[in-house]
């Protein structure tokens, strides 16, 4: 039997309505029609638009409805017919908390018994005669469409057995009908499907679909073959398929702090899952994880930070090694990755950017995980994609591959300011994450798993690599750096490996101004040549427009710099100086003067 939701529904609920029905019968151009935009592929042929479950939101006064799109039945050849009925099952499972109305939509001239039988699936089949279901018939280009329902109403219900709460007889399609005669006004079509969602589409108990559903397999393929017309393989190859728990897809979100990455969380989820503009930057590969629900797939997408310098320090390294260690754990236990989203600002690839490619790409997922690029704050463009044609190439140029991207805004969907200047693009943004995520399923072929202590350790030896160098640690440090390891888990022996790992004072050569002694520097201005600092790897470079490059002292600090410094290109320049040991205390790694 039919379960229901709570009954005591909260005031800020989002109503669940599901179109279905045969391939062309208008459920998208309905959506295009509510949501007052062409947000749903729309197209005259006999192929498919909607090949996956998509929702779409809208507000009619102080409701708010969600509003999903179907794969249509009756499919073209080449396409497997019982994809639909599992698609369906699998959204059903999918809404926990329920669906609040069911439109079927049908073209005037397709009330079949093709059209009873796609009822009898969710009425009967599902819902066990106590489905909320209203009829939308669709493509009205001439005559009135209320006398066509006078006409063919007691046809419906008594030749098909088709009973629904409501009926709504439209033309969907954008703008009138050149055709028509007299023309169906668009508005008139707009406000009965928004009539019919206001009454009927805000029930106070949703139905789920009953937890018990699959306990009688013999019962399921009965009644299939009796409501459906399918044949006794078909109703048991599908009963098989509806009894397959699809296992979630597993993402691994990453970016610098600020780029938008929990906003765009909460963009593919739909409501405030991940808390946003907290100030909190966090450690290294930091990381929380939701399970997000897409209709028939699920993903668990960890919102992870990333590096926001080119390099590390080995406090820092210690940090990202306990986080980067329980992370690996965590996926290991999970079963592995199936995809990494790399969440950027649409603006120049940057050294920070290309680290944390590095970082996760090559040293957490040996180069054999696919990366999906999120391009955020695009707001401003005129259109979202625009900024991908114009910079695209860049990533490939600077060796950043991706198999995919979305041009988006990270915008809090949430705000009512938002959602009025920026609407659109919210639902684009939407839309084509939701495509990326949706591509790397059908993408994926195995996960991205090892063995766990090998995957940390080969991580970790990796991640030492980019410790800033140039320096000895302070025993301070030392002690904080092996309090932090041995918190990792790891053995004595790896443990005694990673602490290893650390750099020692790097050897450098005599350059003007470099005094051997403890990191305390300070500038003394003077007059002659212009030196250049420019960042390589875990060095830094002064270029002498006379001498060349050579290798310095660790990097001095742009604030607390005397007069004399200026900017060139947006590069560093320091006259020439003599560096002396400051009397100026430097605070260490936990903010004490040593």
């Amino acid at each position: 039997m039919a379960t229901t939701a709570s009954e005591e529904p909260s005031p800020d609920r989002v109503f669940k309505v599901v179109l279905f029905g045969e391939i062309g019968s208008g459920k998208s151009s309905v959506i295009n029609l509510l949501v007052g935009s062409p947000v749903a592929e729309v197209t005259p042929s006999v192929d498919a638009c909607t090949k996956l479950p998509r929702w779409y939101q809208i507000s009619l006064g102080e409701k708010k409805f969600r509003l999903w799109d179907t794969m249509g039945f009756n499919q073209a050849d080449n396409v497997d017919s019982l994809s639909p009925y599992e698609q369906a099952h699998g959204l059903l499972r999918s809404l926990e908390d329920g669906v609040d109305l069911f439109l079927l939509c049908a073209r005037k001239d397709g009330i079949n018994a093709s059209l009873r039988r796609i009822y009898s699936l969710v009425n009967n089949v599902f819902f066990d005669g106590r489905a909320r279901i209203a009829l939308v018939v669709t493509h009205f280009d001439e005559g009135t469409a209320e006398g066509w329902w006078e006409r063919n109403e007691q046809t419906i219900f008594t030749k098909f057995g088709i009973q629904t709460l409501a009926h709504a007889c439209i033309d969907a399609t954008q703008g009138e009908n050149p055709q028509s005669n007299p023309p169906f006004p668009e508005s008139q079509s707009k406000l009965a499907l928004e009539a019919l969602l206001k009454t009927h589409g805000s029930a106070n108990i949703p139905l789920l679909l009953p937890p018990d559903f699959l306990s009688d397999s013999a019962a399921v393929e009965h009644s299939l073959t009796s409501n459906c017309g399918l044949t006794a393989s078909d109703a048991e190859a599908l009963a098989q398929r509806f009894a397959t728990s699809l296992r979630p897809h597993r993402v691994v979100l990453f970016g610098e702090a600020g780029v938008g990455k929990s906003a765009v969380i909460n963009l593919i989820a739909g409501k405030p899952l991940a808390p946003t503009s907290s100030g909190m930057h966090g450690c290294t590969l930091q990381s929380t994880c939701y399970d997000i629900n897409m209709g028939i797939h699920q993903f668990q997408i960890w919102d992870t930070v990333g590096l926001n310098e080119p390099t590390i320090g080995p406090i820092g390294f210690a940090q990202a090694l306990q986080k980067g260690a329980s992370l690996i754990r965590d996926l290991h236990q999970q079963g592995g990755i199936d995809m990494l989203m790399f969440c950027v600002r649409g603006s120049r690839i940057t050294q920070t950017m290309q680290s944390n490619y590095r970082l996760f790409h090559e040293f957490l997922c040996d180069s054999q995980v696919p990366v999906a690029l999120v391009i955020t704050h695009l707001e401003h463009e005129n259109r979202l994609e625009d900024w991908w044609e114009q910079n695209g190439t860049d990533f490939g140029e600077n060796d950043i591959d991706v198999v995919a991207h979305a041009c988006v805004t990270a915008l809090p969907a949430e705000d009512p300011d938002h959602q009025r200047n920026y609407g659109d693009k919210l639902t684009q943004s939407r839309l084509s994450i939701q495509a990326v995520l949706e591509e790397s399923v059908f993408r994926a072929s195995t996960q991205f798993n090892r063995e766990q202590d090998t995957w940390v350790m080969s991580f970790l030896r990796k991640l030492a690599g980019m410790i800033q160098q140039g320096r000895t640690l302070r025993k301070k440090e030392k002690k904080t750096v092996k309090g932090l390891i041995a918190h990792c888990g790891l053995s004595q022996e790896h443990a005694d490996e990673v602490i290893k790992l650390l750099p020692a004072r790097a050897k450098l050569p005599k350059v003007p101004g470099h005094v051997d002694g403890p990191e305390k520097w300070k500038i003394v201005p003077s007059t002659g040549a212009s030196w250049t600092r420019s960042s390589f790897s875990s060095f830094s470079v002064y270029t002498n427009e006379t001498a060349g490059p050579s290798r310095c002292p660790p990097p001095i600090p742009t604030s607390g710099l005397d007069e004399g410094q200026n900017r060139v290109g947006g590069k560093e320049t320091v006259p020439m100086s003599t560096v002396r040991p400051s009397t100026r205390a430097i605070p260490d790694a936990d903010g004490k003067s040593s």
